[in-house]
């Protein structure tokens, strides 16, 4: 899709039918790698010899969703919480995979693959690993492989595309993608441009949860969703809290972790409004402006969320 729309929700959507999001203008060069990457991502890798998964990332309600749609797929995996934790684990040499976030306490993604990849070049072997993140730049081929990751899954990550990577990297038998789930990841053209119009119309009436794409993400819609769906709500209450401080206290750096915190939560959740006010207060706050009606204007957003799960609930 080469479209000059920048909206998350749409590439989300657009991602989940299987299509790459090009942002128009786009040079030669930045056609050209799309394109190299495309051709990457149809290819099948050969089998790892082990197939358990680690994945770090320090966000509960993200790791729960995550849980969620490695149960559904039947794979064996573990969470940790930051990169620290991540290289003890890897020292048992149990696992054949690392999925990581970027942004976490104590040791960060950046310093984690730095990390692998010195210890790499010591061995003279190359080992696996794919970034989770919410920044959009980061899911550029250019940028990604520069920074010494394989491969990157963009927040928030549909059922069907974790079931593909697992299967281009050989962790997952394709038979994974069984009959119900290729039509509702790989639906025929007609059916494709009806969703991206459906979308289209999401982005004009900016509803704040997504119930499409959280049933394309979690395979289905019922109370265990719901149910995650709370978790979320618990622990960005207090981020939320610690936006107000920090906000307050022009406290530069934790506000922009405690944004990017809920920005990548959000769209995990699919409160993909939610998730862009955050980015905004990110961006804002990495540029040193500090402004109090975004804050509000997340707190607001975060009680449309509330009321929309409370929906939800009431119509499962």
């Amino acid at each position: 899709m080469y479209t000059v729309l920048n909206d998350t929700g749409l590439l989300n959507t657009l991602q989940s039918l299987g299509a790459t999001y090009l942002g128009k203008p786009a040079s030669r060069i930045g056609l050209g790698e799309t394109v190299q990457d495309c051709t990457s991502k149809t290819s099948h890798i050969e089998a790892l010899e082990k197939t358990k998964l680690l994945i770090a990332e320090d966000t509960k309600s993200i790791r729960d969703i995550l849980k969620r749609q490695l149960d559904m797929i039947g794979v064996d995996y573990k969470f940790v919480v930051n990169g620290a934790e991540a290289i003890e684990e890897l020292k048992t040499d149990e696992y054949g995979i690392l999925i990581t976030d970027l942004h976490m306490p104590e040791m960060d993604g950046y310093e984690l693959i730095k990390i692998i990849r010195e210890n790499d070049k010591k061995k003279n072997t190359h080992f696996p690993v794919i970034v989770l993140t919410a920044d959009i730049q980061m899911n550029q081929r250019q940028v990604y492989l520069k920074n010494g990751f394989d491969e990157c899954l963009l927040k928030p990550v549909s059922l069907g595309q974790f079931k593909r990577l697992l299967i281009r990297w050989g962790v997952v038998d394709a038979s994974v993608l069984n009959t119900e789930q290729k039509s509702l990841e790989n639906p025929a053209p007609i059916e494709a441009e009806k969703e991206v119009k459906k979308e289209l119309k999401r982005v004009k009436e900016d509803p704040a949860l997504d119930r499409d794409a959280i049933i394309r993400q979690m395979g289905e819609l019922n109370q265990g969703v719901i149910d995650l769906l709370y978790v979320f709500v618990r622990t960005t209450e207090p981020m939320l809290k610690k936006l107000v401080t920090a906000n307050k206290e022009k406290d530069k750096i934790e506000l922009v972790e405690t944004a990017h915190s809920l920005k990548g939560a959000a769209y995990s959740a699919c409160a993909n409004v939610l998730g862009d006010i955050a980015d905004q207060i990110q961006n804002d706050a990495e540029s040193n402006v500090f402004e109090e009606a975004s804050i509000q204007k997340a707190l607001k957003e975060f009680e449309r969320v509330e009321k929309a799960i409370e929906k939800l609930q009431k119509d499962l």
